[in-house]
């Protein structure tokens, strides 16, 4: 895989754990089995923030280390408002995206895969686990 992880790529990891692991301790049953079906994620604007980095090298920075998570399999990027952009004859017309093989556009929720979530797991070992959310 090259070199490590920045420290971003890091951050997006640990947050979206968290995330998981609050949904899993207080989220409804629907919203958990859609986390585990990988179906719904994280959505893009909690893990930026509201206001924060809304500089463009920010911006920029922010997406760079979203694509590159993408393309070690980390986590999948999805447009879950509109879904894939195909004609609307195609199959996968309105659907979800599931796969970074699959056409994407902009971004709105980020869903963590099983490696993405053991990834987090051990770049996350000094987050204390319990009365975490």
């Amino acid at each position: 895989m090259g070199r490590g992880l920045s420290s971003l790529q890091v951050n997006v990891l640990q947050s979206m754990l968290h995330y998981y692991r609050h949904v899993e301790k207080h989220g409804s049953e629907w919203l958990k089995r859609m986390l585990r079906e990988h179906v719904e994620g994280v959505p893009v604007k909690w893990l930026r923030g509201y206001g924060q980095g809304r500089r463009r090298s920010d911006s920029s920075a922010f997406s760079r280390a979203l694509r590159r998570l993408e393309q070690r399999g980390l986590i999948v990027r999805s447009n879950h408002s509109t879904g894939m952009p195909v004609p609307k004859d195609s199959p996968l017309h309105g659907l979800k995206r599931t796969s970074a093989d699959q056409p994407h556009r902009r971004a709105d929720q980020i869903v963590l895969t099983e490696a993405g979530r053991t990834e987090a797991e051990r770049v996350s070992v000094n987050i204390v686990r319990d009365g975490e959310c």
